[in-house]
């Protein structure tokens, strides 16, 4: 095994810390998705599945792309379980052609999110757009009897405590809308929106802390592999 410096001891010791938040974060990801995808308690109560029928983006239901969700959450827990078993064994055995293999993905990875989150930001205004339109036309056919659609505006209007979108006090509303306060509902689409965005500062804070990660990871990686191959006579597998 090489003889590293201090430093680079120290780089090997942060990317082993480093890899294992990384593994836990992995395997909450993936048991999240599991529980949610595979348990009792589902992503998204099948009674608003034709209320969110209406609203398609590119084609697809709003309510299976949510439900996609469970599915990305499995799928990301399992590469980051992979990439960071990869980063273990290269920083703890000091495997030089792991670490590159390792340093690589992580690159590929970090680029892949911020073209994510660029394009999140550019199609932000139309998947509001697309919201406010479903909506509506889902309140719509639920004023016009359509049963299914209506006990999925209702669980709506009740698990989010609002009522219609861009209008509080639409003619010809459902009797929920009727039966409560409209000094203490708020429109649905602002409602839903409030919530996403509390959410989405929960996950811009969490994706700021992994871009810092991963790009320690990258340096720290780098570094060890360099340490390696600058010992003559050692062998690394």
């Amino acid at each position: 095994m090489a003889n590293l410096t201090c430093g680079g001891r120290c780089a090997q010791v942060f990317l082993i810390l480093l890899n294992t938040v990384v593994l836990l974060f992995g395997t909450a990801f993936l048991v999240v998705g599991l529980i949610f995808k595979f348990g009792e308690q589902k992503f998204l109560d099948e009674k608003i599945k034709p209320t969110l029928g209406d609203i398609n983006l590119e084609g697809n239901s709003l309510y299976y792309l949510a439900d996609a969700f469970t599915v990305i959450f499995i799928v990301v827990g399992a590469v980051l379980i992979a990439i960071a078993i990869v980063g273990l064994i290269g920083a703890g055995c000091l495997v030089r052609w792991m670490l590159v293999v390792y340093a690589s993905f992580v690159i590929l990875i970090f680029i892949l999110e911020i073209v994510a989150v660029a394009f999140f930001f550019v199609m932000r205004r139309e998947f509001n757009d697309t919201i406010i339109t479903g909506m509506k036309e889902s309140i719509k056919k639920a004023n016009q009897g359509n049963k299914e659609v209506r006990d999925g505006i209702v669980y709506i209007f009740d698990s989010f405590k609002c009522c219609h979108v861009d209008n509080l006090r639409l003619v010809n509303q459902t009797d929920r809308c009727n039966t409560i306060e409209s000094d203490a509902i708020k429109d649905c689409f602002e409602s839903l929106k409030d919530k996403f965005d509390t959410v989405s500062l929960y996950f811009i804070i969490m994706g700021i802390v992994i871009l810092v990660i991963e790009i320690l990871c990258i340096i720290f990686a780098f570094w060890i592999c360099a340490q390696v191959h600058r010992q003559k006579g050692q062998k690394v597998v």
